[in-house]
C-alpha cells in the first residue's frame, strides 16, 4: 500500500518565488529609491543653504549692514552665526560646486553674494543640472531650472 505524502512539489514552489519576484520588482518600480535618496539629499542641501543664508543675514546685521567677516563658512562659524561642522564641503569656487554643499559668490563690489548649492540632476538631461540659490540682495531663495552653470549675479 501507497503512503501519501504530504507538501509542495517542485513546481508548486517555483510559481510561488516567481509571483513573488514579479510582485516585489513591481513595489521598487514604484517607489523609486534612487529618486527618494536624491529627494532627501535636496532637501539636506536645502536646509544647509538656508542655515548659511540666516548665518549671513544674521552677521550682515551686526555688522552694521556690512558683508565683511561674514563671507566665507569658516568666518561664519568663528563669529558664532554658523555652528561648526554644519558645512563641511566649501568649495573656493563655482568650477567645484558639483561635489560640494554650499559656495558664495560675490558681485565685483563684495555687497551682495548668491548662496548656492546643486542639486541631483533629477529630469535634468546631460551636463544640465539644477541649482538653488539665496540672494542676499533680495533676500529670497529659488531653484532654477535645468541649465549647464550655476547662477552668477548679474
Amino acid at each position: 500500500m501507497m503512503k501519501s505524502q504530504k507538501g509542495f512539489t517542485l513546481i508548486e514552489l517555483l510559481v510561488v518565488i516567481a509571483i513573488v519576484g514579479v510582485l516585489a520588482g513591481a513595489v521598487l518600480v514604484a517607489i523609486n529609491p534612487t529618486e527618494r535618496i536624491n529627494e532627501a539629499n535636496d532637501a539636506n542641501k536645502k536646509s544647509k543653504l538656508g542655515q548659511v543664508a540666516q548665518a549671513v543675514e544674521s552677521c550682515y546685521t551686526n555688522n552694521n549692514a556690512s558683508y565683511a567677516n561674514c563671507d566665507t563658512i569658516a568666518e561664519l562659524e568663528i563669529g558664532q552665526y554658523l555652528k561648526t561642522g554644519v558645512i563641511t564641503d566649501n568649495p573656493a569656487s563655482l568650477t567645484d560646486l558639483d561635489t560640494n554643499d554650499v559656495v558664495f559668490d560675490p558681485n565685483a563690489a563684495s555687497t551682495q553674494y548668491y548662496i548656492i548649492t546643486q542639486l541631483a540632476q533629477g529630469s535634468c538631461s546631460g551636463t544640465n543640472h539644477k541649482f538653488t540659490y539665496y540672494d542676499t540682495g533680495t533676500g529670497t531663495t529659488t531653484t532654477t531650472v535645468c541649465q549647464a552653470a550655476a547662477p552668477a549675479l548679474p
